[in-house]
Formats: structure tokens, C-alpha cells, sequence
């Protein structure tokens, strides 16, 4: 059940500019999605791709900006310690990185463990300090039990 709190008419100026972003979202999300699923008819449309570390790193960031944006989109909440779209962001890009990394393992330089651990070390804080902040904020809009009488 959704926070009253949270309840917020949205001016009909702003609907456009959600529209917007939702499209932009969705197309960053297809053509994300596509070479994931079907790399050759990708490749075949877009081109030979011989650096596959490089391309997959960008394909997968472009995912990541795909979320954030569709994330964004959605209402505000109050309840939200930090917008929904920079903390998809902030999840999905060493998520991307991380992916990519183990994809490509034993194929990379040993440089590229280093980059994995630090991704890895900022997932495991944002994850820790978004559900702290997340359990925080949804807390402070329950009403203490005397309110209730």
C-alpha cells in the first residue's frame, strides 16, 4: 500500500517531459537489449565489432543509462532517500563493469581484477547504505503508536 505522503498531483507541464524520458529509456533499453540477444543480426546491421571487451563495457552501460532513465521517470516519492534514476545508475554502472569483467575473465589484463574490486566494493556499499537510508526513510512516515489512538 502506498504512503499518502507520497500521493503528489504531477502539473501537466511536466507529463511531456516524463514522456520524453520514458521513450528515451525504452529505446536505450531495445537497442541494449538487442545485441545481447541476437549479436549477429546486431552485427550484421551495425557492423563488425572487433574490440568485443569494449563493445559489450559500452552495451552494457548503455543498459544501465536505459534504467536509470526509465527508473526516473516514475513519480517521486518521498520516501526515496535519493531519486530513483541516479541510484539505479549508481547500482547498474559497476553491476555493468562487474559483468563485463567476469565475462571477458582470463581474456583482460590483471589490472582489470583491481577495476573488479573496487566495482565490486561500490555495489556492496550501495546496496548497505541504500537499504539503510531506504529502511530509515520508509520508517520515519509510520506513525508512532499513541498517534493511533
Amino acid at each position: 500500500m502506498s504512503d499518502p505522503a507520497d500521493a503528489k498531483v504531477e502539473p501537466t507541464s511536466v507529463r511531456p517531459l516524463r514522456l520524453v524520458i520514458v521513450i528515451q529509456g525504452l529505446s536505450y533499453l531495445i537497442v541494449g537489449l538487442w545485441p545481447l540477444l541476437h549479436f549477429s543480426s546486431f552485427s550484421s546491421v551495425a557492423g563488425p565489432k572487433p574490440d568485443r571487451y569494449q563493445f559489450f563495457a559500452t552495451d552494457l552501460l548503455v543498459l544501465a543509462i536505459a534504467l536509470s532513465l526509465l527508473m526516473g521517470s516514475l513519480p517521486v516519492r518521498r520516501s526515496d532517500p535519493v531519486g530513483r534514476g541516479p541510484y539505479t545508475l549508481a547500482l547498474a554502472t559497476p553491476a555493468a563493469f562487474i559483468l563485463v569483467e567476469l565475462w571477458f575473465l582470463g581474456t583482460l589484463p590483471d589490472i582489470y581484477r583491481v577495476d573488479f574490486a573496487f566495482e565490486f566494493v561500490f555495489l556492496l556499499f550501495l546496496v548497505y547504505f541504500g537499504l539503510k537510508a531506504r529502511s530509515k526513510s520508509v520508517g520515519a512516515h509510520i506513525p508512532d503508536r499513541q498517534s493511533w489512538r
